[in-house]
């Protein structure tokens, strides 16, 4: 039975895995290290799906404080399933759980984050409801920092 529940450091190379093969490849050391971080902050969250012991799939939500609106926002910045387990329903009950995350945390509605190359991914969106309304736009540039910054006090 798969159970939902938020990472672990434990977790760190089943994760380092996923993100992989989702595209994202991380070494675990550096893994470990934004994991710690990520969880230290009471608004963010990272759901794994755990199937007795095995991790065959992860979700990222973070709550964002908005100036303009009284609720805050909940961004999902990925989603990722093991390719040997997609289509069985994990997708969904990590999507769902990332959405009770947002209402606990006084959210009225998750923005989820998709490359515009994730054709699968966005019709898995549409299928559960989510529309296609608004842009974003993105400039990199070099940052100060050679890794992950940690939050401030």
């Amino acid at each position: 039975m798969i159970h939902i529940r938020s990472a672990q450091a434990a977790d760190v190379p089943a994760l380092a895995g996923i993100l992989a093969q989702a595209g994202y490849p991380v070494a675990e050391q550096i893994l470990a290290t934004r994991l710690e971080s990520y969880l230290a902050d009471a608004r963010s969250d990272v759901l794994v799906a755990d199937d007795g012991g095995r991790l065959l799939g992860m979700a990222c939500a973070h709550v964002i404080p908005l100036l303009h609106d009284p609720h805050p926002l909940c961004r999902m910045t990925i989603l990722a399933v093991v390719e040997t387990c997609r289509r069985r329903g994990i997708g969904r009950l990590l999507l769902a759980s990332v959405e009770e995350f947002a209402r606990l945390n006084g959210c009225r509605r998750v923005e989820i984050t998709s490359a515009e190359h994730r054709a699968t991914a966005h019709a898995f969106c549409r299928a559960l409801g989510y529309q296609e309304i608004e842009r974003r736009f993105v400039r990199p540039f070099e940052c100060a920092t050679a890794g992950w910054v940690t939050p401030r006090p």
